[in-house]
């Protein structure tokens, strides 16, 4: 009965091989396909001698077909071994010449098989059996290279097996499935094998290691059909998962975290051995808004930070839902996308943008002022020269105030470039902040308005010596002290009373200087600080850049500028400008300061 049944099995067991390698072959550059082809073609070439040694009715053919057969079931294991490490990714180190190694053991096995008639290495002594009109052969005693071979083919059988169970356990759940079916094909013939070679079960002859590659053939078709062996391997997510630059995670449908790739952990800062298998809440505690999207089981997109200061990352996260063939859900795959330089790239484009508009809003205005402003002293200029050069002889006391006149129109012409000049280089110069003696600055300002001073009369009242030090860039706070002065001045009242002043706050000294004009409205404080802005005031002359160059001086060196009114007649306006607190030293930084003098040509 057992040859009968085998006769039976062995065609079908060779009938689902050959399908499996016709399958597999279109497959074949899927990576282990080729190695898994070979092993299968081995098997089929294994029950097809099988076969004809059963049922060939003479000794001598019987023996002939039963050596053929070690070229085929040698070769087996090793195509199985080459196939597990092509599966999971472990084949960097499989040369040429390495592989060639592996088939050298089955090579001299299979020779000592077919020439055994002269040495007995492989067996010893063997009977044959008449059933029916068959000839079965039975082994007695084998030969000491029988031996080598098994115990080489059950170390290529197992060491494959150990290999994919090994990825069992790493892998998700459809790798699983797969590394479960391919396992139980390599290992069922063993089993059978096993059975055969030590006679566990008496008066069973037969051995059904061939046959039993059946079920190999029906497991394998089960890994390659149902659950894609070559559609979807672990040795892509190797390749693929493990080498994205974006953080990759996946959660089962309790929440928990399954796998993530090296990307991930780095992101995260987590380990995979401390993440895998725990609560998404639990290890993502510190990113809850994560956290709580796991339980939607819709696709999600958000960005979140991580990290603080200069190490702060900005990610895109995407969230999708994983389902399984029937359409059930099984878990979510978490994406996180770095897009620091993108946010990066987008804040310098938005300041780019904010500084081209503030830079377009002043060119206009330039242009308007140079429109107004300029042309106003120019044609004092040109009516003043004109009256000299129409009198003959001209007056001693006419030239004179014509000259004067010249003279200080010429010196606020001067004054306006030299204010735009400033104003367009604040962008480009880089200055080395320093602690600076900011009641000697003051004091020097002060000096230079000395003219302006005495024409309007003005009464300006400085605290003692004893200033708190600031951090900034001297020539540059000289300009700040120098715009709130005189504008204090001109818009003050008749006659000025300006109050200067320090006090140190919060690691900032605020410097003030408090006028006694007729106040300022809510709307004409935000305009105040806008170039080539004024507000108006009928009874003086102006451009409009003075309070604009202090915001952008201050801005520059780490301050702030602002202004504090009431809005009513006589209280006055404090403008306030405040720079970094600095510590005291011996001597404040020297630097030159910039007060041109124009002399008054006489006319004899």
């Amino acid at each position: 009965m057992q040859y009968t049944l085998f006769v039976i099995l062995a065609p079908l067991a060779a009938i689902t091989s050959s399908a499996a390698v016709v399958y597999i072959w279109r497959h074949r550059t899927a990576p282990g396909a080729l190695a898994l082809m070979g092993g299968l073609i081995a098997i089929t070439g294994w029950l097809i001698l099988n076969t004809l040694e059963l049922v060939d009715p003479t000794e001598s053919g019987t023996v002939l077909w039963a050596k053929m057969e070690y070229p085929f079931f040698t070769s087996a294991p090793v195509a199985w071994l080459l196939f597990a490490l092509h599966y999971t990714g472990r084949n960097k180190w499989l040369t040429s010449r390495r592989i060639a190694l592996l088939f050298l053991v089955p090579l001299i096995v299979s020779f000592f098989a077919l020439t055994n008639d002269w040495h007995h290495l492989i067996w010893k002594s063997y009977v044959f059996t008449p059933i029916n009109n068959w000839l079965a052969m039975s082994v007695v005693a084998y030969g000491p290279w029988f031996w080598v071979h098994i115990t080489y083919s059950y170390s290529m059988v197992f060491g494959g097996a150990f290999i994919i169970i090994r990825e069992h356990f790493q892998s998700l759940k459809p790798y699983r499935q797969q590394s479960v079916w391919a396992v139980v094909g390599a290992i069922v013939p063993i089993v059978f094998n096993v059975v055969y070679v030590f006679h566990l079960i008496p008066g069973f002859r037969k051995d059904y290691s061939s046959v039993a590659y059946a079920l190999s053939g029906l497991a394998f078709s089960m890994a390659i059909l149902r659950y894609q062996l070559f559609d979807l391997i672990p040795v892509a997510r190797k390749t693929l998962v493990d080498k994205m630059s974006d953080g990759v995670l996946v959660v089962d449908r309790q929440n928990r975290i399954v796998d993530m790739n090296p990307a991930a952990q780095s992101a995260l800062s987590l380990s995979a051995g401390k993440a895998i298998a725990q609560p998404a809440a639990q290890v993502l505690h510190f990113w809850q808004s994560l956290a709580d999207s796991l339980s939607d089981k819709t696709e999600t997109q958000a960005e979140i930070s991580m990290g603080q200061g200069k190490a702060q990352r900005y990610y895109d996260v995407r969230l999708s839902p994983l389902s399984d063939q029937d359409g059930e859900l099984t878990g979510q795959l978490v994406v996180l996308h770095d897009i620091t330089a993108r946010r990066e790239m987008e804040e310098v484009l938005r300041r780019t943008n904010q500084e081209l508009e503030a830079r377009n809003e002043e060119l206009d205005a330039f242009g308007h002022m140079v429109a107004h402003d300029l042309k106003g002293p120019l044609t004092l200029i040109i009516g003043h020269a004109m009256l000299l050069a129409d009198s003959n002889p001209v007056p001693e006391e006419q030239c004179d105030e014509s000259v004067r006149s010249i003279v200080e129109i010429g010196r606020k012409m001067d004054s306006i470039i030299e204010e735009l000049m400033l104003l367009a280089g604040l962008r480009r110069e880089q200055v080395e902040l320093q602690p600076l003696d900011v009641a000697d600055i003051a004091a020097k300002a002060a000096q230079r308005l000395s003219r302006m001073i005495d024409q309007y009369q003005a009464v300006i009242d400085r605290p003692g010596p004893s200033w708190p030090w600031a951090l900034g860039y001297g020539p540059w706070v000289e300009e700040v002290w120098v715009n709130y002065l005189s504008n204090a001045i001109k818009y003050g009242g008749r006659p000025p009373r300006v109050q200067m002043g320090a006090a140190t706050q919060d690691n900032l000294v605020r410097f003030w200087v408090r006028d006694n004009g007729r106040g300022l409205s809510p709307d004409e404080q935000a305009r105040l600080f806008v170039p080539f802005e004024r507000l108006g005031q009928a009874h003086v002359t102006g451009h409009g850049l003075g309070l604009s160059i202090a915001r952008r001086i201050t801005e520059k060196m780490g301050g702030q500028v602002g202004v504090q009114s009431d809005g009513v007649p006589g209280q006055g306006s404090t403008f306030i400008f405040a720079l970094p607190a600095a510590v005291k030293v011996e001597q404040s930084a020297q630097y030159p300061i910039s007060n041109t003098q124009y002399p008054i040509p006489c006319n004899p």
